[in-house]
């Protein structure tokens, strides 16, 4: 399970590696989603369940546009993290 920071052909990115998340509503769904461009919304799992809803984000590449982003991003995506991770044993 990892958020990363790439750098890559002069462009930061943020790369998430084995996340998996339960979110309560689907405007915290919404909003984590909205990160992602077309190509890497198709590669999570949005799996609802009775009173939850399960997210899997793997291989997933989110761009910034330039450091002020880039923070911006690993900062939701850090408080995301510790807010809706689910420790797989």
């Amino acid at each position: 399970m990892a958020i990363l920071f790439k750098t890559y052909n002069g462009r930061n990115q943020l790369h998430i590696y084995g996340e998996h998340w339960i979110v309560k509503t689907s405007v915290e769904l919404k909003k984590i989603l909205a990160l992602l461009d077309v190509k890497n919304a198709k590669k999570a799992a949005v799996i609802p369940e009775e009173d939850q809803i399960s997210i899997s984000l793997n291989e997933i590449i989110i761009e910034c546009k330039d450091a002020k982003d880039l923070k911006e991003k690993f900062s939701f995506l850090a408080d995301c993290k510790i807010k809706y991770q689910v420790l797989q044993q």
